[in-house]
């Protein structure tokens, strides 16, 4: 099994959904596809347990979502760690992070090409 890193993320929406301005840089969230959401059909909501923390960037949704959807065999396990402390933005506050799934080691190679040019990807093999 292989653990992939994708990134830049960003989350939004702290404020207006957990009354945080920031998710903090040592805790991991699951992220939780939300296709039937009406303010956006890409959604995936930032989770802490039940309670959601925010929602990635619609930007980043809208490239990520299809890809997840159409390879819900192969991804595992989705989750979100920030990897910088928020920073305040016209809207309410946005952290920067990273996306981070399983997958079996023979999708790898197909992984690397699924994703959009401007995330930066890296695959490492876990214990």
């Amino acid at each position: 099994m292989k653990v992939v890193v994708l990134y830049p993320v960003d989350v939004v929406g702290m404020w207006h959904q957990a009354k945080v301005a920031d998710l903090g840089i040592t805790k991991s969230y699951s992220l939780k596809r939300e296709p039937s959401n009406s303010n956006d059909r890409n959604a995936f909501a930032v989770m802490d347990g039940e309670k959601r923390m925010g929602y990635l960037k619609w930007e980043d949704a809208e490239l990520i979502s299809p890809i997840v959807d159409e390879n819900r065999e192969t991804i595992r396990k989705l989750w979100f760690k920030a990897s910088e402390v928020s920073r305040p933005s016209k809207r309410g506050p946005m952290q920067k992070g990273q996306i981070a799934f399983y997958i079996e080691e023979s999708d790898e190679i197909r992984m690397k090409t699924l994703f959009p040019s401007r995330f930066m990807l890296s695959v490492k093999k876990t214990n």
